[in-house]
């Protein structure tokens, strides 16, 4: 293992030790129903532990990074814009997903959310 393999690890031991508990909702269109006229779509719940900060005060530009929006880093999960995070309780859509990359692997999410 290469020093930039062992980025992933260290990134998921950092976000457990230090994260909270999130989840994430991720919702998949279902069939059409000719019956009923109607789409039962299908929603997963990802329970995890994340990172959630304010945004540095250098990542803000008030198109995509507001001064109101958290940053939430992850590991381990595939998410979308889509997705719902729920923080506290609270819903909050995704506005960017950026990955950071060790080597080909993908260490960690950064997640810029919106309440």
């Amino acid at each position: 293992m290469g020093k930039l393999d062992k980025l992933k690890p260290t990134a998921t031991r950092l976000i457990n030790d230090f994260g909270k508990n999130i989840s994430i909702k991720q919702v998949a269109e279902g069939t059409y129903n000719i019956e009923t006229g109607t789409i039962t779509n299908t929603e997963t719940i990802i329970n995890l532990v994340g990172v959630v900060s304010s945004p540095k005060i250098n990542e803000i530009d008030n198109t995509l990074i507001e001064k109101t929006d958290l940053i939430v880093t992850v590991s381990d999960v595939l998410v979308s814009l889509e997705d719902i995070v729920t923080i506290d309780g609270k819903d909050y859509t995704i506005k960017a997903v950026m990955p950071l990359y060790s080597g080909n692997l993908i260490a960690y999410y950064k997640l810029v959310v919106k309440g």
